[in-house]
């Protein structure tokens, strides 16, 4: 029995169609093998950008940290600075208040040779009076104008450090709760310690 044109043209539809169908099983399969590939893929990328993100936070409180230091150290120079310049400065004014007192000791014995109404003694008693009257003003002076430097550069770095405090702490809150636990304790500990 020979089959009719339209069976052979159903069957060869039937085959295409069977064949389509096979095709589209093989193309899902490999999708669904991709998308299981993928999704497997997506914790390791979480991991790794959770890992990059934790690096700069790591990274943020180790310049601060360094930047904290810096700051301590700038105070401390700066201290030791000051104390130089003190020293220095009252070094100078000492020396010359010696030679003021030595010209001003000469110019009064010299005078008392010529009138004799005041005896050695008070004229060296008013020199001792006159230069103790200008040694504490002069250091009065010198004090008051090196507190109020010294002031002013205190506060500046004062503010500084409140600033990276709180910034600090900004860090620290936007960490994630079992870091966060651990850096408040860090910086807790830092800021009680005396440096």
């Amino acid at each position: 029995m020979s089959k009719s044109i339209s069976e052979d043209f159903k069957d060869a539809k039937i085959n295409l169609m069977i064949e389509d169908l096979l095709n589209l099983e093989k193309e899902i399969a490999n999708y669904k093998a991709a998308l299981i590939e993928a999704i497997g893929e997506v914790p390791a990328a979480l991991e790794a950008v959770v890992t990059l993100k934790l690096k700069q936070l790591l990274e943020v409180g180790k310049d601060l940290e360094k930047n904290i230091n810096d700051a301590k150290n700038e105070i401390v120079d700066l201290k030791d600075t000051t104390k130089h310049e003190i020293t220095k400065h009252f070094s100078l004014v000492l020396a010359d208040l010696k030679s003021e007192v030595k010209s001003l000791s000469e110019t009064y014995k010299s005078e008392a040779k010529k009138t004799k109404p005041l005896s050695t003694t008070k004229i060296v008693g008013l020199c001792l009076v006159s230069v103790l009257l200008l040694t504490s003003v002069c250091s009065g002076a010198i004090y008051y104008a090196l507190s109020v430097q010294h002031k002013t550069e205190l506060d500046r770095y004062g503010s500084g450090i409140l600033e990276l405090s709180d910034l600090t702490d900004e860090v620290i809150k936007q960490l994630p709760k079992d870091k966060k636990v651990d850096a408040e304790a860090r910086y807790k500990k830092i800021m009680a310690s005396d440096r």
